[in-house]
C-alpha cells in the first residue's frame, strides 16, 4: 500500500553548484539511518512533484474513497491483531469476512469503472502486442503438432476457405456450360460467409426471370476431430427441389505419445466433396430441360406463325 500511495517526481534537478554542494553535504555527513531521513527529505524537495500514484490511478475508480480508506484501516488493524495473538476466534473471523466482503465490493465496482473507461492508445497497443504474442505461440505450437502428426488442424477461416473452393468449382462448371448460351445466363458468385443463415450463392436466369437459385448453409466447428458441414440447396422455379447435397470436412486431431516422444494422429483430416458432382449434374440436367422447353416453345411459335402465314396467303388467293 505504501508503494501505490507514493509520490512521483520529475527527473530534473537543479544543476546549480551551490545546490549540488548542499546535497553532497547532507548525504555524506552521516551514516546513521535515523539522520539519513533529513537528507532524503532535502533531496526530495529538490524535485518537482508530478503526481501521487494513489490519487491519479486509483481514486478515480473507487466509488467511496473515504469509506474504502476506513475499511482498509480496519482490515489492517484486524489482520495485525490476529497475527500478533496468533489466534483466529469466531469474532475475528466474522470481522475479517466483513472486511473481505467490503473490499470485494469496492474492487468489483472499480473494475467495472475501469473497463468502461476509454483505454489509452499505449494500453491498447500493449494489449494488442500481448494478444499477438499469444497467437504467435499458439500457431508455433500448432505447426509442431501438425508436422509431427502429419495432419492439418484448420481454424474457422481455413475450413471456410475449403468450402468456398467447393462452391467456386461448381460455379466454374456451370459458368462454362452457359458461356455461349443465348437464352440462359448466370450472375456473379456471392462469396460464402461464416454465418448461420442460408446464403444465396448464384442464380441462373433468363432476362429478368430467375429460373434457378443455388444456396449454401455452413455449420463450422474448428475443434480438433470435429466435423463441419456445407449444405448446398438447388431450388428451381415454384420452389422445385432440384438438389440438396452436403459437403463434410473432418478436422485433424492429435495427442502426445510419451513412448514416441512426439505427437501422433488420432483423427486424420479429410474433405468429402464428392457430392459436388451430384450438384453439377442436377444443375446441368435442369439447364438441358429448360433449353428443351425453350426449343419446343420456339418450334410451336414458329409453326403457328407458318400456319398464320399460310392462312393469310390462302385468303389473298381466294379474293383474287
Amino acid at each position: 500500500m505504501d508503494t501505490v500511495q507514493s509520490d512521483i517526481y520529475t527527473d530534473a534537478m537543479s544543476s546549480d553548484s551551490e545546490v549540488q554542494k548542499r546535497i553532497k553535504s547532507k548525504i555524506f555527513s552521516t551514516t546513521q539511518l535515523d539522520k539519513m531521513k533529513s537528507a532524503l527529505d532535502f533531496l526530495r524537495n529538490q524535485y518537482t512533484k508530478k503526481y501521487n500514484i494513489w490519487d491519479k490511478f486509483f481514486i478515480p475508480f473507487i466509488d467511496k474513497p473515504e469509506e474504502f480508506q476506513t475499511s482498509l484501516t480496519s482490515f489492517i488493524a484486524n489482520r495485525n491483531h490476529i497475527a500478533h495473538n496468533k489466534l483466529l476466534d469466531y469474532s475475528a473471523k466474522e470481522k475479517m469476512l466483513y472486511d473481505t466482503h467490503a473490499f470485494r465490493g469496492y474492487i468489483k465496482e472499480a473494475v467495472r469503472k475501469f473497463d468502461s473507461e476509454n483505454r489509452s492508445e499505449e494500453v491498447e497497443e500493449t494489449l494488442q502486442a500481448i494478444e499477438d504474442q499469444k497467437e504467435y505461440e499458439r500457431e508455433a505450437h500448432l505447426e509442431i503438432v501438425q508436422s509431427e502428426a502429419g495432419i492439418s488442424i484448420r481454424d474457422r477461416k481455413k475450413i471456410l476457405a475449403l468450402f468456398r473452393e467447393v462452391i467456386r468449382d461448381i460455379y466454374r462448371d456451370i459458368h462454362e456450360i452457359l458461356y455461349f448460351n443465348e437464352v440462359l445466363d448466370v450472375n456473379e458468385i456471392n462469396s460464402l460467409k461464416d454465418e448461420m443463415d442460408e446464403q444465396l450463392l448464384f442464380t441462373i436466369f433468363n432476362g429478368r426471370q430467375e429460373l434457378l437459385n443455388v444456396y449454401g448453409l455452413v455449420d463450422i466447428d474448428d475443434s480438433e476431430g470435429a466435423t463441419s458441414v456445407l449444405k448446398i440447396s438447388v431450388v428451381g422455379g415454384n420452389d422445385e427441389d432440384v438438389a440438396t447435397e452436403s459437403i463434410e470436412y473432418v478436422n485433424g486431431e492429435a495427442e502426445y505419445n510419451l513412448e514416441q516422444t512426439s505427437y501422433m494422429p488420432v483423427v486424420k483430416d479429410s474433405l468429402d466433396d464428392g457430392n459436388k458432382e451430384a450438384v453439377k449434374e442436377a444443375v446441368n440436367e435442369f439447364v438441358l430441360r429448360i433449353m428443351d422447353d425453350c426449343e419446343t416453345m420456339g418450334y410451336s411459335e414458329e409453326r403457328r406463325a407458318e400456319e398464320d402465314w399460310d392462312a393469310d396467303a390462302a385468303d389473298i388467293l381466294e379474293n383474287r
